[in-house]
């Protein structure tokens, strides 16, 4: 299942990762952070938040698989130069500590169907899109038991 928290900063994703793991048994996560965080946290923050998520992902004993943050159309030039920084330094971090890091579809941002009017989040259609490249770039990692062709979305598109 995929669930899509839509303007869900990374320490949020921990908060609502620690209610589902009670609900749910999952044995992967990968996490998908966006311009919510570009927006409203600075990267001391950005970085803080993203180690603690991953170290309460590493004490449940999940896999765990970052992702880069995508270029929006619209996304302003300051924001931009954060991205390129926070992407920077979360690759080499993820890389160091035997994460799995995944680039984000870049080529989306020449899909405009792929995101909301506001053109900084995604659509349900950039949902399924981004949902489905994690899913087929982590089988190598998960095994061949992961089924890319029924992703289920856990949000308000159906």
């Amino acid at each position: 299942m995929v669930s899509c928290l839509s303007g869900a900063r990374i320490c949020h994703i921990t908060h609502t990762l620690k209610s589902l793991i009670n609900r749910y048994c999952y044995d992967s996560v990968i996490v998908h952070v966006g311009v919510n965080d570009l927006r409203y946290t600075s990267l001391d923050y950005m970085k803080t938040d993203t180690v603690e998520l991953a170290e309460y992902v590493s004490q449940v004993g999940m896999f765990l698989a970052l992702s880069s943050i995508l270029p929006s159309p619209r996304m302003m030039p300051q924001y931009k130069l954060k991205m390129i920084y926070f992407n920077s330094w979360l690759s080499f971090w993820c890389h160091s500590r035997g994460i799995q890091y995944l680039t984000a579809c870049e080529d989306m941002i020449d899909r405009p169907q792929c995101f909301a009017r506001d053109g900084l989040h995604l659509s349900c259609l950039g949902f399924r899109h981004l949902a489905k490249a994690f899913a087929s770039s982590t089988v190598p990692f998960l095994g061949n038991e992961v089924d890319i062709t029924n992703i289920k979305i856990s949000t308000k598109c159906k």
